[in-house]
């Protein structure tokens, strides 16, 4: 008795669900695009029969920082201490040469902000190519000195190193980490 049971409510069910799909489908006009909520990831096909790809949902344009916007932030939790330079503050900071571009090193940003003694460093940005959120972690004393932070006429911020591989630059780098 207990299975006939269940197999009733089963049926029961997969009815209801039935009349539910078939009251919702309604509009058979297949040229309009479906609408995401924010945050929501389409999937893309390219015609019957094809395996559907993963599309990102598209983002608004980096804007123009101004020359009194915050840069970037630099900080060390465990101390509570945050530095966040001006646009016009980082352009004027000492600047070093990697790879052909001058950019302010990883070493005078955490002297900048009177951070020392850290071991850890992540970088918070937008990975390149892809425009996805990353980050990238390494030790302080493995890429201080060899990388650096070079800002763009709009006043946003990319990575360059001589010691961290190039498939893990950032660009729009918007914090930096130490601890």
């Amino acid at each position: 008795m207990f299975n006939r049971s269940l197999l009733r409510g089963f049926a029961a069910a997969t009815l209801s669900l039935t009349l539910f799909a078939a009251a919702c489908g309604g509009d058979d006009d297949k040229s309009e695009e479906p609408t995401l909520a924010p945050g929501e990831v389409a999937l893309a096909t390219a015609g019957p029969g094809t395996t559907p790809t993963r599309t990102s949902p598209t983002r608004a344009a980096a804007t123009a920082v101004p020359a009194d916007g915050a840069a970037l932030m630099v900080a060390n939790p465990a101390a509570k201490v945050q530095y966040v330079p001006t646009a016009d503050q980082f352009r004027a900071l000492t600047k070093t040469t990697i790879k052909g571009k001058d950019g302010v090193s990883l070493a005078t940003l955490a002297t900048s902000a009177g951070i020392t003694g850290t071991t850890l460093a992540t970088i918070d940005g937008t990975v390149a190519g892809t425009g996805a959120l990353g980050a990238t972690r390494y030790k302080v004393a493995d890429i201080g000195s060899t990388t650096i932070f070079v800002m763009d006429d709009r006043g946003h911020i990319s990575m360059v190193s001589d010691t961290i591989p190039e498939a893990e630059w950032l660009t729009l780098v918007t914090a930096i980490v130490l601890e």
